[in-house]
């Protein structure tokens, strides 16, 4: 039985309960605040659902958010987005990706590629997740 010390034991705990953290969100409803209203509402379009992914990945270099999950892969970003709206909230993402996809991109380079390659153009989802 390996042996582990109090910090090293206690930093593979928290890694684990983040990634069951993450496993449970995956396959939960996304929770809407008070102000937010289901997709059948009229208002479907001012739902912002809660704990979208950060933008981080391995590939990036930088831990933007330093208490979210760093991805492996741009895909593996773009899949956790795509699960929690269609399968939690039911948003179509053809007509929500403008508005949410930027909410969680916390530096000027993210914002800048978003404003240059995606914003304004009348892209698909599965369009985006070929570019």
């Amino acid at each position: 039985m390996p042996q582990y010390t109090t910090e090293a034991e206690s930093e593979r705990l928290v890694r684990r309960i983040r990634y069951m953290e993450e496993v449970h969100r995956l396959h939960s409803p996304a929770p809407l605040l008070a102000h937010q209203h289901r997709q059948s509402d009229a208002t479907s379009d001012s739902c912002i659902p809660m704990d979208l992914p950060y933008w981080q990945w391995n590939g990036l270099g930088n831990k933007w958010h330093p208490e979210s999950i760093m991805y492996e892969t741009i895909e593996d970003v773009l899949e956790i987005f795509e699960k929690q709206q269609v399968n939690a909230t039911s948003l179509n993402l053809d007509t929500n990706r403008q508005r949410l996809m930027p909410l969680n991109m916390k530096n000027r380079y993210q914002r800048s590629w978003f404003n240059t390659t995606l914003k304004g153009r009348n892209l698909s989802w599965e369009e985006i997740k070929t570019i």
